[in-house]
Formats: C-alpha cells, sequence, structure tokens
C-alpha cells in the first residue's frame, strides 16, 4: 500500500511538469523498491495515469465540452488522428520492449541509464522551445494531429516525457504556449483511457490494490494542476529536465 501512495504522488505531481512522470515512476520502482519487468513498470505507470487523467477531465471540463459542439470539429478530427497514430506507434514500442526482455536483461542501472538518456533528450528539446506561435485550437489541422502522435506514441518510453514533447511540437508548428500546454493534456485523455482498457483490464477489478495509487494520483493531480500549469507555462524546465537526466545517466555508473 505505501508503495501505491508514493508511487500515486509522484505521478500527481510530475504530470503537470515536463519531467516525464513515467520515468519518474520507473525510477521510483527500481531505486525505492523491488523492481519487476519493464514492461510491466511501464503498465503500472499508465494505470496511474488514469488517476490524473481523471483530474484533467475535472480540470478541463469546459474545455471538453466545446470538443462535441460544432465548432470543435477540428479538434475532433485532431484527436482522431493523433491516438490513432499514437496507439499504433506506442503497441509497437511496448511490444519491442517485451522482446527484447526475452534476450537482454534490464536490470535496475541499464534502465535508470537508459531513463537519464531520454531524458537529456527531453531537456534539449524543451530548452530550443520558443513559444512565438499565434496559432490556436481551432487552427489545428490534420498534419498537426499526426506529428502530435508519433511524439505521444515514442513517449510511451519512460523518461521521453509526453507533455514535453507533445507540447515541444506544437510550438514548432506555431501554435501559442497556452493552448500548446492545453492541447497536450486533453490530447492524452482518448490514449490514456484506450491504453488502460487494452493493456490493464487485469488491473480494473475491484478490490486491487493498484487501485490506491490510481486514487492518490487523482487526489493529488487535482490539487496540484492549476499551480504547476501555471508554473510550466512560465518556466523553462528544459535545462532542469537535462541536469536531471545526467545525474541519473551518472547515478546508473556507481
Amino acid at each position: 500500500m505505501f508503495e501505491q501512495i508514493v508511487l500515486g504522488v509522484i505521478q500527481g505531481i510530475g504530470e503537470w511538469l515536463p519531467v516525464s512522470s513515467s520515468g519518474l515512476l520507473v525510477l521510483a520502482q527500481t531505486r525505492l523498491f523491488e523492481a519487476t519487468s519493464l514492461s510491466e513498470m511501464v503498465r503500472i505507470a499508465l494505470f496511474l495515469h488514469a488517476g490524473t487523467l481523471l483530474a484533467a477531465l475535472v480540470y478541463f471540463r469546459k474545455e471538453i465540452k466545446q470538443i462535441f459542439k460544432p465548432a470543435g470539429k477540428r479538434f475532433r478530427h485532431f484527436l482522431i488522428i493523433s491516438t490513432l497514430i499514437s496507439g499504433g506507434l506506442g503497441y509497437l514500442l511496448l511490444r519491442t520492449i517485451v522482446v527484447l526482455e526475452s534476450n537482454i536483461e534490464f536490470t535496475g542501472k541499464l534502465v535508470t541509464a537508459m531513463i537519464g538518456g531520454f531524458l537529456i533528450v527531453t531537456g534539449l528539446l524543451q530548452i530550443r522551445q520558443d513559444g512565438l506561435g499565434k496559432r490556436e485550437i481551432k487552427d489545428l489541422t490534420i498534419l498537426d494531429g499526426f506529428l502530435f502522435g508519433l511524439v505521444q506514441g515514442i513517449a510511451v518510453l519512460p523518461g521521453f516525457s509526453r507533455s514535453a514533447l507533445t507540447v515541444a511540437v506544437l510550438l514548432f508548428r506555431k501554435v501559442e504556449k497556452i493552448s500548446a500546454l492545453k492541447i497536450s493534456f486533453i490530447g492524452g485523455l482518448p490514449i490514456i483511457f484506450a491504453g488502460n482498457i487494452l493493456l490493464n483490464a487485469d488491473k480494473l477489478s475491484g478490490g486491487n490494490i493498484y487501485w490506491i495509487g490510481m486514487l492518490t494520483a487523482f487526489f493529488f493531480g487535482l490539487l496540484t494542476i492549476h499551480w504547476l500549469l501555471k508554473l510550466a507555462r512560465k518556466v523553462n524546465f528544459g535545462y532542469f529536465v537535462t541536469a536531471f537526466g545526467l545525474i541519473t545517466l551518472i547515478s546508473s555508473f556507481i
């Protein structure tokens, strides 16, 4: 129970910052608790994301209602394309991890080194963000959805921050920063929901200990989302993420 509460707190806070909450969750399981296989740790991270998904549904409820109105047609198309692309790519990457696990022993140090490397890449991408675009949600195109889906699919790998990568690609496409942040979190809702239905059906039964972590993630996510999103709008976390990635990478050799 204690492990799930700790992981839920990490997810509830980390989801709103471009620091890869999945990477933090896998690191916590590897370093603080009894680690399972990498694929199972990724699945646990996905289940905990369901808690912050519910928090995002509550927080962005007004924006989500707009999607189902006639004016939200473009955003609906964006969500469909991005979800299909990221779902297909994410599934292939997860299957690749499972295959690799049968041939390579993913030790705690190897997993830590991988996450450190991915965090460094994520941090460097954030540093290059300029946030000077003028496009908004109503201006999204099919190409935006395709690119968003690609980077969101890559973010299934722990260490790649989903929010950082998706915001980075939206800024590259000249989307205004606050709109990019909203799109990033709303755009992640369908794939997190679908991913849990397909990959975590065994964890959805009542009385499962993983629900403690998910509910903790929901509580802390709802408690912190407003302030942390406000902070994320003002601060470029690229330098912090890059430094944290370097420390994580170095620690894998100690």
